[in-house]
């Protein structure tokens, strides 16, 4: 019989304690036995027990250090698959974190190959990671590329922004130079231009032959034209910036058309082309805009169309496209029998410096800006422009603006006599569309038209029915294949079989003076000159027929709601500030014509002395002129009248004077050559209104003064304040025209004569004054010169180039011009080259020589010696003595005749005494001999000097 172990119950508790704890998951205690226990079975069963425990415990923490990713926990030790197995997997991990690391490094040549799928699963994992490490590596590498390149961008961006720098400052530098010459270009030409066309606006205020007329007003577009291609020059860099501004005004599409007709004309007649204008009947003939632009658009479009034709006709079209109640869009074109078109160069036609051909710079010529610009302005009218061209078959230029419908302009209404109104008329034309033109024409004012396309054609139509409805009317083309039409003109006024002869008027596109002639010959009714306008043909037609024509093209007159501006300022004293005698007589005569009062100024300083004595109701002020410039002068009466008003002694003189200027002070304008963007402002802040540029428009003179003078209310008429006289009231009567030779050497006298318009006195006048002037200038200029002064040679040269053109001493003219070139720029540190300079000055003074030497025909003569006239020192004051030295010298120094008589006007006023002298100066300003009246006031110099006061001084 197996004897049972026995164990103690408290010893079962605590092994059945151990496996509880194992199966909760808690930590297992040991099972402690005392040391005394015998050493049976129970003492063996608990020290393996124990060793379990032991070794299970150390799986436990192993297990939880793993699961926390300690890998490096040392391992328990033990023989349990259990250990061994997490032994395992410990080193797998610690394998798998040292691989993952050096994948982390970039070593992606690394394997695991443990846990199976897991280790494909990683090693896909790692392969995936080194392909996109090696296209990080090439980004990273492209993206270091552009980095380096934005940065060698970045260095060569800063260079050009230097080169940029520079050239900003010489684009600023050449702007400023080029401001600079417009500028003076501008003050250049507007001068001549300013007589050109002031001296045609008043020749059309005289009674005229309508050819004389009709060259005046010729002369008179043509100028304009030519003012406004100035202009045009002068706002080319608005039109770079885009700052050119339209103007919106009133006008005449007739007057424009004209005008285009007459620039154009003589190119077109040069080439013996047909030159058509067609507008149709229902265009408003009076619009609001810019004439000026649209005229410029057409003459461009014309002037290629005349480039680019040898034969055919040009014809300009007009046609109203859209109307509204205060706008009307209007269609213009300009069609050519020319050279036509490709389509490639159409499309490259409006482009800058482009031209159709290369071969036009050479055959044609031309800048290929003009229909550029062109395109500019359509597009500012608020239109648009385009070309339809086949090659040799011409080409039609079209384009449309849009405008504002004027209502203080009346249609002229062009209905003939009763009696005419339903006539037959015979239109003979072998240009099909000039005789389509001129049937619309006659048609429109009631006419019963046929036409013919040849002068044989024309005579069978009028034998048709020359006995029960004749033709009262033909309508001749002059040049047709054949017979021509003065010849078939006098054919039909010799025919037989036409009892009753019809009126014929000829109409001509060239040969006008030649036709002319004939035209009178045979006895012709009328002449017209193509491109024929309605009313021009109405009023051919109303002569013909002996009716009274209606007015047909007025002169240039201020009528309407400008009369009453001008009725306003009638009898206004307005002081002229200009330097320059030609502009002077043409800005006074204009200005007479319309009543006012005018007073002249040579220079600022006079018109500063004579706003201070007397009172004016405007100031014209030129800006450049001697002594004392515009803008000079203008500051310098703004602070006399602003001390004035703020002083209360001089507030007190001046209310107690008959000088009364409003609060503002007296109105300044503006009134130069000066054309340029900012003269405007310039003159503003200087202190004056208003700023109106050379040459004079009347309209606008006059406006502009309607704009800023306000007479006193009440004031019937002004108290007059003369104009300075041009000599002394005892000077003798000017020479006889007779004393003025037909011819003289240097001078174009003929040249001379029209631009004084015929005044042979004034021409003498000043041809004696420039001998008497410029008699020392060569010397002078060459001390200048020698001296360095180029800034005093310039003026001097400048004067006399200007004296030059104004007597017509042409080759002066030249001769100043070259030598103003040298010296103009020139400055001590830079001057012309001396060989230059001096080749040019010696032409420039043979030149003055000969001229000089050539007014000498015309000096006066000395004349008889008189008993001089002595008078006594004391009956002049020795202070009156003294002023009429220092007065006398200071206008004689100048040379200004005017100021001369002034002065001994006033001196006399002040003493009877010096009565003798006046007279004196009298006869010595008459003879222009200036260097007498220096010598006279010398003698007055040292008269008052003197102590004897019993001394006499010869007046005579």
């Amino acid at each position: 019989m197996i004897e049972m172990l026995s164990v103690e119950e408290k010893y079962l508790d605590q092994i059945s304690e151990v496996f509880y704890s194992i199966l909760k998951g808690k930590k297992p205690n040991a099972v402690h036995l005392p040391e005394d226990h015998p050493d049976n079975e129970l003492k063996q069963a608990v020290v393996f027990i124990n060793q379990f425990i032991d070794e299970y415990n150390g799986i436990s923490e192993l297990m939880y250090s793993l699961s926390r990713g300690d890998i490096q926990f040392e391992a328990p030790k033990g023989r349990m698959r259990v250990i061994q197995s997490l032994k395992s997997l410990q080193a797998s991990l610690r394998n798998l974190t040292w691989t993952t690391q050096q994948i982390a490094k970039g070593e992606f040549n690394h394997r695991v190959n443990f846990m199976g799928e897991f280790s494909e699963a990683f090693n896909s994992m790692t392969q995936q990671l080194k392909m996109s490490f090696q296209e990080r590596e090439k980004a990273t590498q492209a993206l270091h590329d552009q980095v380096g390149e934005l940065a060698k961008a970045r260095r060569a961006m800063l260079n050009i922004m230097e080169d940029l720098e520079e050239a900003r400052k010489e684009a600023e530098s050449a702007t400023k130079s080029k401001s600079d010459f417009l500028a003076n270009m501008s003050h250049e030409i507007r001068t001549p231009m300013n007589a050109v066309i002031g001296m045609a606006h008043l020749a059309l205020q005289t009674n005229l032959t309508p050819k004389q007329a009709d060259y005046v007003k010729k002369i008179q577009r043509s100028a304009l034209s030519l003012l406004g291609i100035i202009n045009d020059i002068l706002d080319f860099s608005k039109i770079e910036a885009g700052k050119m501004q339209m103007e919106s005004v009133d006008f005449s599409l007739d007057e424009v058309l004209d005008n285009v007709s007459t620039v154009v004309g003589v190119k077109v007649h040069e080439k013996e082309l047909e030159f058509l204008m067609d507008t149709s009947h229902d265009v408003p003939r009076a619009l609001v805009g810019d004439p000026l632009r649209l005229g410029q658009v057409l003459i461009n479009l014309c002037n290629n169309a005349v480039k680019f034709t040898q034969a055919g006709e040009i014809v300009i079209s007009t046609r109203a496209v859209e109307k509204e109640e205060e706008s009307v869009t209007l269609q213009f074109c300009v069609r050519d029998t020319g050279v036509g078109l490709t389509e490639e160069q159409k499309g490259k036609l409006f482009q800058a410096f482009s031209q159709a051909d290369t071969s036009t710079t050479r055959k044609y010529g031309g800048t290929g800006l003009g229909l550029t610009i062109s395109r500019r302005l359509v597009n500012m009218m608020g239109g648009e422009i385009w070309v339809q061209s086949e090659p040799g078959k011409g080409s039609e230029f079209i384009f449309t603006a849009k405008f504002g419908l004027a209502r203080k302009v009346a249609r002229r209404h062009l209905e003939p006599s009763v009696d005419l109104r339903g006539m037959r008329v015979l239109v003979v034309d072998d240009n099909a569309s000039s005789r389509e033109i001129l049937q619309t024409l006659l048609e429109s004012m009631s006419f019963e038209v046929t036409v013919a396309a040849s002068a044989e054609e024309g005579i069978a139509e009028l034998e048709k029915d020359a006995k029960d409805r004749p033709y009262k009317l033909v309508v001749m083309d002059w040049k047709m294949p054949g017979m021509d039409g003065i010849k078939a003109s006098e054919v039909i006024k010799r025919h037989p079989s036409l009892p009753q002869k019809p009126k014929i008027i000829i109409a001509t596109a060239y040969g006008r003076e030649e036709v002319m002639q004939r035209s009178e010959k045979v006895g012709v009714d009328g002449f017209l000159l193509k491109p024929v306008g309605q009313s021009v043909l109405f009023d051919a037609i109303m002569v013909a027929f002996g009716k009274e024509a209606l007015e047909g093209e007025a002169v240039a007159r201020v009528r309407g709601s400008d009369e009453e501006e001008l009725l306003k300022i009638r009898g206004a004293r307005v002081l002229l500030a200009e330097d320059n005698e030609i502009n002077q007589q043409v800005a006074k005569e204009i200005l007479e014509q319309a009543g006012l009062v005018v007073s002249i100024a040579n220079n600022g300083q006079e018109a500063l002395n004579l706003v201070r004595a007397n009172a004016f109701d405007a100031l014209l002020m030129d800006v450049q002129m001697p002594v004392m410039d515009g803008y000079t002068a203008t500051r310098k009466i703004r602070e006399w009248e602003l001390e004035a008003r703020s002083s209360k002694l001089k507030a007190e003189d001046l209310s107690a004077s008959s000088i009364q200027y409003p609060a503002s002070g007296i109105p300044i304008i503006a009134m130069t050559a000066h054309a340029m963007s900012g003269d405007h402002e310039k003159s503003i802040a200087a202190g004056m209104n208003d700023h109106i540029t050379k040459p004079i428009d009347p309209v606008k003179l006059f406006s502009t003064l309607a704009k800023w003078v306000g007479l006193r209310e009440g004031t019937q008429k002004p108290v007059e304040v003369p104009s300075p006289p041009t000599g002394s009231q005892d000077k003798e009567p000017a020479p006889p025209e007779k004393t003025l030779p037909d011819a003289m050497p240097e001078f174009d006298l003929t040249d001379g004569l029209q631009r004084l318009m015929g005044n042979r006195a004034l021409y003498r006048k000043l041809l004696v004054n420039f001998a008497t002037q410029y008699a020392q200038a060569g010397a002078d200029i060459r001390k200048a010169l020698d001296a360095g002064d180029f800034d005093r040679a310039h003026g001097l040269v400048h004067a006399i180039k200007g004296v030059a053109g104004n007597l017509a001493a042409k080759d002066l003219q030249q001769q100043s011009v070259a030598l103003e070139k040298l010296v103009k720029h020139a400055d001590a540190t830079s001057p012309p080259p001396a060989d230059e300079l001096n080749s040019a000055f010696e032409a420039f003074q043979e030149s003055l020589g000969r001229a000089l030497g050539a007014v000498t025909s015309l000096m006066p003569a000395a004349a008889e010696p008189e008993a001089p006239e002595v008078a006594a020192v004391g009956s002049l004051p020795i202070a009156l003595a003294k002023e009429a030295a220092t007065r006398l010298r200071e206008a004689a120094e100048l040379g200004d005749v005017s100021a001369l008589a002034d002065i001994c006007s006033d001196l006399t006023a002040k003493s009877d005494a010096f009565a003798p002298f006046a007279t004196r100066v009298a006869r010595l300003a008459g003879d222009f001999d200036f260097d007498g009246v220096l010598k006279l006031a010398e003698e007055l110099t040292m008269t008052s000097n003197s102590p004897i006061e019993s001394a006499s001084i010869v007046t005579s």
